[in-house]
């Protein structure tokens, strides 16, 4: 896997019989880690990982001696504070991949663990991301075609949100970066229409103490809708975004 400007990073995320890779996985869970971690050095992980299998290898009566703690290590993170992703988000990216040869995915965003509860973020099993050289409708289009998971488009924003889950979903947020969500078609055009005018309004300067006038408030209103999809998955402003891509599968 190549991880662009921020974390160039280059593994395989699966193997050739279409099984998970281990590493690839771990190095995946590390790009899409929370926005307040730090990337964790090899020899961080590496002590990790070995005192995973140390865990592992004690009778059951013995491992559930010790309360989880920061120090207990747990087979659902790879690293302190960082979150296993789903391995089905490693292999929906393969696919991404080589279907797109040559690409670089970048990832905007994993693993939340400050997201609401609903969220599949929460749950590491939700990822929002780009593919440098494809347009985020090519993208939506092929991540649609993808059983038992969830495709959230956002126009006016920089990524494709695409989840694990039972059944397939899609919908459409046409909310900008920071704003909140506003689930609906795309495209409307008066939807666009209402938003250049409450732009413009905005930009003027009106008198000290003047109020809109109704139908000028009126004409800023953004129709209402609901989510194509029943469970959407944003919840949070997401941070900058650390780009990645991955490679051939290891045999």
């Amino acid at each position: 896997m190549h991880a662009g400007a921020h974390e160039p990073t280059r593994v395989s995320l699966t193997r050739c019989n279409g099984r998970v890779h281990a590493e690839g996985l771990r190095a995946l869970s590390i790009l899409g880690r929370p926005s307040d971690v730090s990337a964790p050095s090899d020899a961080v992980v590496a002590a990790y990982e070995r005192a995973l299998v140390t865990a592992a290898r004690r009778p059951p009566r013995a491992r559930g001696a010790s309360a989880p703690g920061p120090s207990t290590p747990d087979p659902d993170y790879v690293a302190p504070r960082i979150r296993r992703l789903h391995p089905r988000l490693a292999i929906m990216l393969q696919r991404v991949v080589e279907r797109f040869p040559g690409r670089a995915i970048e990832i905007v965003s994993g693993w939340r663990p400050r997201a609401r509860e609903s969220s599949r973020h929460h749950h590491a099993r939700a990822i929002d991301f780009r593919l440098a050289g494809v347009s985020r409708e090519n993208l939506r289009d092929f991540l649609r075609t993808f059983d038992r998971a969830g495709v959230g488009y956002y126009p006016n924003s920089v990524f494709v949100h695409l989840d694990v889950r039972d059944t397939r979903g899609y919908w459409v947020d046409r909310s900008g970066p920071g704003e909140r969500p506003d689930y609906g078609r795309w495209p409307d055009r008066g939807w666009v229409e209402a938003r250049a005018r409450r732009t413009r309004n905005q930009s003027r300067r009106p008198a000290p103490g003047a109020e809109a006038k109704p139908d000028e408030r009126a004409a800023t209103e953004q129709p209402s809708a609901s989510p194509d999809d029943d469970e959407p998955d944003d919840d949070a402003p997401r941070p900058s975004p650390a780009p990645v891509a991955a490679a051939a599968p290891a045999d």
